[in-house]
């Protein structure tokens, strides 16, 4: 599996143990729209708050 299958599919699973183990420690990820997300622990508070939120991933 690749790494950005590993990650969409950790998305759609709304699982952030998973969303964050599937990044490394320094990324950076970019919303389409602008927001940007800089190291694991930050992915790891937004994926929370976005899923909290209600947000769904569908495949």
């Amino acid at each position: 599996m690749t790494a950005l299958i590993t990650y969409i599919d950790a998305w759609v699973a709304n699982d952030v143990e998973r969303i964050t183990n599937a990044v490394n420690s320094d990324c950076v990820i970019i919303e389409c729209y602008g927001p940007r997300y800089v190291g694991r622990e930050r992915v790891k508070q937004w994926a929370e708050t976005w899923l909290d939120a209600g947000g769904i991933v569908h495949q």
